[in-house]
């Protein structure tokens, strides 16, 4: 996918959710030894429209050695991570065996060569993370799932980072069959080639119906939807 890459050998609510997550509590499961990363001097062209979901956006220096992901409740056999930087000189692809896996938080080793050059160039929020839950990392497919590089994530919201010049908003079907709109606002200050957009969501917006669209629109012109499916239940 990526040139020049380098192969490298409510109060009850909130209690379910963090007695979800601790079921996935402890060492951090090492990606497929077959997994690539790329780090480049200067700032590429931008990619694709999604490019990650993410539990929050943090501030802190982008070197942490792990992140998390949210399992669902039917866990997939396998993960497939895709990590960008905002300003797309540094990609990273990993999968990841999910057979001991359970549903709730499960911590993913980030095995960088690149860790002093993402420290001193990125925050966490700057590098995004677009895991997919699926039967096989060869063939494209299965739900996208949310990521965070907190090491105590609560994962009640997340956050939809999109790669469009265009007017941006999400498309939520609720359960009454009507739609609503989320927008996407630009990121303000820092250089975006990668992602320039973060969409907003609160979780339980999604949680009983995860089917959601990217419209990207124009006056007169509105593109193709490019679908989300979300594995958040």
């Amino acid at each position: 996918m990526f040139p020049c890459l380098r192969p490298v050998t409510s109060l009850l609510g909130m209690l379910v959710l963090a007695a979800w997550g601790a079921r996935g509590q402890g060492a951090p499961l090492a990606p497929r030894p077959d997994w690539r990363e790329r780090w480049v001097p200067t700032v590429p062209v931008s990619g694709g429209v999604r490019v990650g979901l993410m539990e929050s956006l943090p501030a802190a220096s982008a070197a942490g050695a792990s992140f998390s992901v949210l399992l669902p409740q039917s866990v997939p056999p396998a993960l497939c991570v895709q990590i960008t930087a905002q300003d797309g000189r540094y990609t990273a692809t990993l999968e990841y065996d999910l057979a001991s896996a359970a549903p709730g938080t499960v911590h993913l080793q980030f095995p960088t060569r690149y860790r002093a050059e993402l420290a001193g160039h990125y925050r966490s929020g700057q590098l995004a993370v677009l895991a997919r839950g699926t039967t096989s990392c060869v063939v494209p497919g299965g739900p996208f799932l949310v990521a965070s590089w907190r090491e105590r994530p609560v994962f009640d919201s997340l956050f939809v980072l999109v790669n469009s010049h265009w007017l941006t908003d999400l498309q939520i079907p609720d359960t009454s069959r009507a739609v609503s709109v989320v927008g996407c606002p630009e990121i303000e200050g820092t250089p975006a080639v990668a992602f320039n957009r973060a969409c907003a969501v609160p979780m339980a917006r999604v949680r009983h119906n995860p089917t959601v669209n990217i419209r990207r629109r124009r006056v007169g012109a509105v593109l193709d939807p490019v679908p989300l499916p979300l594995g958040v239940r």
